[in-house]
Formats: C-alpha cells, sequence, structure tokens
C-alpha cells in the first residue's frame, strides 16, 4: 500500500495555501513550460527553413547558371526539399498548437508562402530534370 511522504499531505491542504492560489501557481508553472516548448519547437523549424532557405537558393543558381548542369546534382536538390515538405508540415502543426490566436493567421500565411516557395523549386527541377533527359 503506498501512503503519501510525511508532510505532504499538510502542504498540498494547509489553511495557508488556497485552492485558487495552488491553480494559479500549477497554471504558470503550465505556461511557462508551453513557451519553452514554444520557443524550442520554432526553433528547430527555423533551422529546417534555413537548410530548405539555402538548398532553394544552390538550386535556383544552378538553374540560372547558363550552362550545363550536373544531373545528379538537380536530383539531390529535388529530393531533399521534397522529404523537407512534409517534416514541416508536421512541425507547422506542433508550433500552432502553442501559438497565440492572434499569431496563429500570420503563421498559416507563411507556413503556406514558404510551401509555395519550395513547391515552385521542386517544378523548376523537374522540368529541368525532364529536359536534361530529351
Amino acid at each position: 500500500m503506498l501512503l503519501p511522504r510525511p508532510g505532504t499531505i499538510r502542504r498540498e491542504f494547509s489553511p495557508s495555501r488556497s485552492f485558487k492560489s495552488s491553480f494559479v501557481e500549477e497554471y504558470e508553472l503550465n505556461m511557462a513550460e508551453a513557451k519553452k516548448k514554444l520557443k524550442k519547437k520554432t526553433k528547430i523549424r527555423e533551422s529546417h527553413r534555413t537548410f530548405d532557405r539555402r538548398i532553394i537558393s544552390e538550386a535556383k543558381e544552378s538553374l540560372d547558371g547558363g550552362k550545363s548542369v550536373d544531373f545528379k546534382k538537380l536530383k539531390s536538390f529535388k529530393s531533399a526539399p521534397q522529404e523537407k515538405v512534409l517534416e514541416l508540415k508536421g512541425m507547422d502543426q506542433e508550433v500552432l498548437e502553442y501559438l497565440d490566436d492572434s499569431k496563429i493567421d500570420e503563421d498559416v500565411s507563411y507556413s503556406c508562402d514558404f510551401a509555395s516557395a519550395i513547391q515552385a523549386c521542386i517544378v523548376d527541377l523537374e522540368t529541368a530534370l525532364v529536359s536534361e533527359k530529351e
């Protein structure tokens, strides 16, 4: 049989601590934890976006270079963003769970714009790969 530690019951239910103050303390701890999680998830997502920006930039430079492009390099540029699109969608959902209502619209809009930029890059790469084969 499990028994509470000595003094536990007295601390939790002492008359000096009201139910309201313990509720407020617990709420504040939960909010602090949620803010830490949001900050970490946002940082991870931004790191992935930075990687994607670099890949998109390198892909555009390769495509706009005017000279013959390495077929393998184009394939690698295409595969990296394709994998990241799904990963970023999951991260976006995780971040949205912790965002204030006032920031949700802005975050969703930016995420959609970013996903569109990735898709545009993939289409450009696919077009270049098809024309390279011919």
